[in-house]
């Protein structure tokens, strides 16, 4: 978990640095940035399904820990530091392809690896059959943990970029905090491999039982037992995998209205007061620490509290209260929205930015809803399949949200215009501009989740999926054993 935090911390840290254009940047300019940063994305949600395969089927989770992390992930880190040093090698050309062999092959690589593998293997600790609460707060704790690394790294870049402004001749604030979160990363490596290989039993994929549970009529026509040459447990694990890529197409709504909080929120906090370093990419990033926050709160105050009132809350009412709160942090951006109007108009002044964190700490109540999704792709997968689980629901909850995200501010972008076709630059294109109808789109995305959530049918399926799926693996347990 203390290496996931440092992933968490270096990946915000890259993102924050990465994606910002200067508000006099053209069109190609921004283009090019998109594509850049897009093809980054895709190659990391793509490696989950590649670690997934190496861990679950060839080399075991700890090997490939270590693998992925000092090859792919700490070099990459390196190589993205040293490449953006400014003049490096007394060269005038910067040295793109270097760049690129860090941002587009090595760091996705290790990223998509550590997203996959770190959370996981720590929750292996616990025995699926006897330790089902134990489970569910160690994935509230992780979901903290990586949030508050999350916060941490934009913090270190912000922070660190604003003291150390980029005028020629001075150094580059971004690299330095590309060098501090590295050593981060290998402090953490290190840290990692003074513990043992043998502190966790691994599964190797080997299907075994009765092959009880969740199943199609297709597939058991496969099944032994069913005159099929494939073994009941194999198309069962397979079955379960499946239909986590329905639970988690559900809950589609509100992980994409997450992943354009961050262009609603700098959209209008670039026409607020800041303060110092505390500014727009700032104020979203405080996202990412009230996350952290609400899950310790969930862990120490709520969970204990409701087990004392006997009550449990399911997958689904956690999905629906992650969706709630993202929901009104929401409503929260449209009062904002129409405060910065309305002062403008009336005095020519700007309102505070720290406003905004009333809008953050109500995003931070989606914590629900992130620990839910890892608990459901860890308790559904077979013990041989749970980095296949956790893949699935990486891909589902944030690669396939993020490029649907993207389709829609796209086909949005007039919204974020002025009446004379002008991009929003200053507060008068602001004010003329409809960027609101897009923090209107993304709030009915939250809300909508919420209903799903709440229709009787649906929430009963998913728990039978839940249920279902935990006797089947433990009757394949029971079985091995």
């Amino acid at each position: 978990m203390e290496n996931d935090n440092l992933e968490q911390l270096h990946s915000n840290q890259a993102g924050e640095g990465g994606t910002a254009l200067p508000s006099t940047s053209t069109d190609d300019e921004e283009r090019s940035a998109n594509t850049y940063i897009a093809t980054f994305q895709g190659i990391g949600f793509v490696t989950p399904f590649i670690v997934a395969f190496i861990a679950d089927c060839l080399i075991g989770d700890y090997w490939t820990i270590n693998m992925f992390t000092s090859l792919c992930l700490i070099p990459g880190i390196l190589l993205i530091a040293i490449s953006s040093i400014p003049y490096s090698g007394e060269s005038v050309d910067f040295p793109l392809d270097q760049l690129k062999l860090g941002t587009h092959i090595l760091f996705p690589l290790g990223f998509g690896a550590a997203k996959t593998l770190y959370g996981v293997y720590a929750a292996k600790q616990y025995d699926p059959i006897n330790h089902t609460d134990q489970i569910e707060r160690f994935f509230i704790l992780f979901t903290g943990i990586e949030f508050i690394g999350s916060f941490l790294g934009a913090l270190v870049s912000i922070v660190i970029s604003d003291q150390l402004k980029i005028d020629e001749g001075s150094a580059n604030g971004l690299v330095i905090a590309e060098f501090i979160n590295s050593g981060a990363i290998i402090f953490g490596l290190f840290i990692f491999l003074l513990g043992s290989a043998r502190s966790f039993v691994e599964a190797t994929l080997c299907f075994g039982g009765n092959g009880k549970g969740c199943t199609f009529p297709g597939f058991a026509k496969t099944k032994d037992s069913k005159g099929g040459r494939v073994p009941d447990a194999v198309v069962e694990g397979m079955v379960q995998i499946i239909l986590l890529f329905v639970v988690f197409l559900l809950v589609i709504p509100v992980n994409v209205a997450f992943t354009q909080a961050v262009v609603v929120n700098i959209t209008t906090c670039a026409f607020m007061k800041g303060i110092g370093p505390f500014k727009g990419p700032l104020l979203v990033s405080t996202a990412f620490l009230f996350i952290g926050v609400w899950a310790f709160f969930i862990k120490r105050f709520i969970s204990p509290f409701l087990l004392r009132k006997q009550i449990k809350l399911s997958i689904a009412n956690r999905f629906a209260l992650g969706s709630f709160f993202l929901g009104c942090s929401y409503v929260v951006a449209v009062i904002m929205n129409y405060g910065v109007i309305r002062v403008y108009l009336e005095s020519g002044s700007q309102i505070s930015i720290f406003w905004g964190l009333f809008g953050t700490f109500l995003a931070g109540g989606i914590a629900f809803h992130f620990s839910a999704m890892n608990e459901i792709a860890f308790t559904v997968a077979p013990a041989e399949l749970k980095m296949l689980g956790t893949a699935v629901m990486l891909f589902m909850s944030q690669g396939i949200p993020n490029l649907i995200g993207a389709i829609l501010f796209k086909a949005c972008t007039p919204w974020f215009r002025d009446s004379e076709g002008n991009k929003i630059r200053t507060i008068q294109h602001y004010v003329d501009g409809k960027s609101i109808n897009f923090t209107y789109l993304m709030m009915g995305l939250a809300f909508f989740n919420v209903l799903i959530m709440f229709v009787p049918p649906i929430k009963r399926w998913i728990r039978r999926v839940e249920e279902k799926s935990i006797a089947n693996n433990t009757a394949r347990i029971l079985n091995i054993a």
